[in-house]
């Protein structure tokens, strides 16, 4: 499996960095602009602000509170909350990045 389809996206990552998500990982862009498969490693993960963190499953199921992935269907990942799903994608990386999005932007959760 490609590194990019196991770290949340440019856009995605670009989103959670501008809405303050600064938690370490293991990967990340160098810059807003970089392309999608321009992914480095930390050796040590720690936050540089310079950099555009590209989180990964582990990395994104830690930052969200209790949550219920559905199944694998149609190659896209679907995680619901209330009954409706605000993050649909083709990646589980992708679909936790977007819940965690939602939940910031709708005040359900601080980082």
């Amino acid at each position: 499996m490609r590194l990019q389809d196991q770290v949340s996206n440019v856009e995605l990552s670009n989103k959670l960095k501008k809405l303050g998500v600064v938690k370490p990982s293991l990967f990340f862009r160098d810059w807003t602009g970089a392309k999608e498969d321009a992914i480095e490693m930390n050796e040590k993960p720690e936050f540089n602000l310079d950099n555009v963190n590209c989180y990964s499953v582990a990395e994104l199921g830690e930052m969200l509170p209790d949550h219920t992935p559905s199944d694998k269907e149609r190659g896209e990942w679907y995680i619901f909350i209330g009954g409706h799903s605000p993050a649909k994608a083709k990646t589980e990386a992708n679909a936790r990045a977007k819940m965690l999005i939602y939940l910031i932007e709708n005040g359900l959760i601080k980082i």
